[in-house]
């Protein structure tokens, strides 16, 4: 009996172990792009889910407070409609910053392992350091409970369908996403892209000759002014294998699909015709 029991604790542990390594999350971070002079806000799942639901979920951003007390104006990309409705302007905790808790009751969207995804994006009136505007860190920065936060909790969160918080940090360092010089744009016969199909409404998928199956490459999705909106780092093999999906709010102009490798940055138009 005692032999059984500890057989059983054993497989128990071990399930418990896989649930753990199982565990669905999803990471967020920020970038800044100096072209067009706007801060990109995106998450990054570790799974690949269709219809993810998105809410309800928050995502707060510090600022400085030098910035002006009022809403920030946003362009919503993928999760729902986020919205700016929790403010706390200098609170007594810490009060050389400012909080904007940006809320989404959720929107489906396709989710795909390890690639990006544009939630939102937005301006600010002052020029400042690129580390002064971040992603609310849940540990580090202020509770709901201390002076001046006013019982709001600014801490992130991303709801599933089932109510389950995936949120599980911040990815990365605040970075400026800056346009690709056209010097780095090689073509040459040895590497060649294929968009299919080149005019899309929402899905594409690549095709590269001149690249080893097994060879690490990054594809970089961008529209003309140079705002990032999609980074994938992978093989050729698996990079071929995917489908992509653009972000719903991205419609009608003309983006460029870049591959960047050991050697050579090369790429293609896609245009998108909604």
């Amino acid at each position: 009996m005692w032999k059984l029991q500890k057989i059983g604790l054993f497989f128990a542990l071990i399930g418990s172990n896989m649930a753990v390594f199982g565990q669905k999350k999803i990471e967020l971070s920020i970038k800044y792009s100096q072209e067009d002079d706007t801060y990109a806000v995106y998450a990054k799942p570790n799974f690949t889910k269709r219809d993810f639901t998105w809410g309800p979920s928050q995502v707060t951003i510090v600022l400085p407070a030098s910035i002006a007390n009022e809403k920030l104006r946003i362009r919503n990309i993928d999760g729902g409609a986020w919205e700016d409705n929790s403010l706390i302007f200098s609170p007594e905790v810490d009060a050389n910053k400012d909080f904007h808790g940006f809320a989404s009751s959720g929107n489906k969207t396709d989710l795909v392992e390890n690639n990006e995804s544009l939630l939102f994006y937005f301006s600010i009136p002052n020029k400042v350091a690129e580390n002064e505007v971040r992603v609310f860190d849940n540990e580090k920065d202020p509770k709901s409970s201390e002076e001046g936060m006013k019982g709001g909790d600014f801490g992130n969160s991303i709801a599933d369908a089932t109510g389950n918080d995936l949120y599980a940090g911040i990815y990365g360092k605040p970075k400026v996403a800056t346009k690709e010089r056209k010097s780095e744009v090689v073509t040459d016969e040895s590497s060649v892209l294929t968009l299919f199909p080149n005019t899309t409404k929402d899905i594409f998928n690549v095709s590269i000759t001149g690249i080893d199956q097994t060879e690490q490459i990054t594809m970089l999705v961008a529209t003309e002014t140079g705002r990032e909106i999609m980074r994938v780092s992978t093989t050729k093999q698996n990079l071929e294998s995917r489908t992509f999906r653009l972000p719903a709010e991205i419609s009608n102009q003309n983006l460029i699909v870049r591959i960047k490798t050991n050697k050579a940055v090369f790429g293609k138009r896609l245009i998108v015709d909604k």
